[in-house]
């Protein structure tokens, strides 16, 4: 395979390396790049740039009107393994469910992880999203419950999703 960049007629950016690829929409490139990104000239569909041959821009009928230098696409090359990184970081979510020991859903109980923390809503749920490849543990909290914690592993372009069961807290105070 040869290291390319390619914005497709079917409207999705790619950038090819030897082992490697990058698939997303041209929205998502421009985020995952740290840059803006101009898209294709009007009146294109589709544009190819392969290093040291050619830029190549289609209407669509295959009739290439153009063949010029285009340094953008080595600057997109260059950048793949971080557009990787950012892209996989993207599409990991977890979505975690408090509950009390009966299975009702817990509104406003605080979820925490080693980077951050969300409160869950109507429905007992709460979703973090852009999280590295790894294991986190997730801790629920709320008062008159006991807190409680799960592990979990989130896998590179992965929903993981679980439930955190809180018990009644019976201590009392006097």
């Amino acid at each position: 395979m040869s290291t390319m960049f390619q914005h497709h007629p079917d409207g999705w950016v790619y950038v090819r390396g030897e082992s490697s690829i990058y698939c997303d929409t041209p929205d998502n490139f421009a985020t995952d790049l740290g840059a803006a990104y101009s898209g294709l000239p009007d009146g294109y569909i589709s544009r190819i740039y392969v290093p040291e041959k050619r830029h190549v821009l289609s209407d669509g009928n295959n009739e290439t009107a153009q063949t010029i230098p285009w340094s953008d696409g080595d600057t997109y090359i260059a950048a793949l393994d971080a557009l990787i990184a950012k892209q996989t970081t993207r599409a990991i979510k977890v979505e975690i469910t408090v509950t009390d020991s009966s299975g009702t859903a817990i509104e406003g109980a605080t979820v925490s992880y080693s980077a951050g923390s969300a409160t869950t809503d109507s429905s007992g749920q709460v979703t973090f999203s852009g999280l590295a490849a790894g294991t986190y543990e997730f801790t629920a909290t709320e008062s008159g419950y006991t807190s409680s914690s799960v592990s979990i592993t989130a896998v590179a372009g992965s929903t993981v999703t679980a439930t955190i069961s809180l018990a009644s807290d019976t201590t009392t105070t006097s």
